[in-house]
């Protein structure tokens, strides 16, 4: 795991502890730049092992 979406996850822990979390718009937001970042990671790893997601 990336030390950025480790951050990201640990932050988002504490500010829904803190119930810091005003909207649920905002909790989404953050849940969804999480999923982004782990995202962009497994489209990485995925480059890094070569494998070609195309259906061909």
């Amino acid at each position: 795991m990336s030390r950025e979406l480790f951050l990201k996850i640990e932050e988002l822990y504490v500010r829904a502890t803190l119930a810091d979390y005003k909207h649920p718009y905002d909790l989404a937001k953050a849940i969804e730049e999480i999923a982004n970042i782990a995202w962009d990671a497994v489209d990485e790893h995925l480059e890094y092992l070569n494998i070609n997601n195309s259906t061909e």
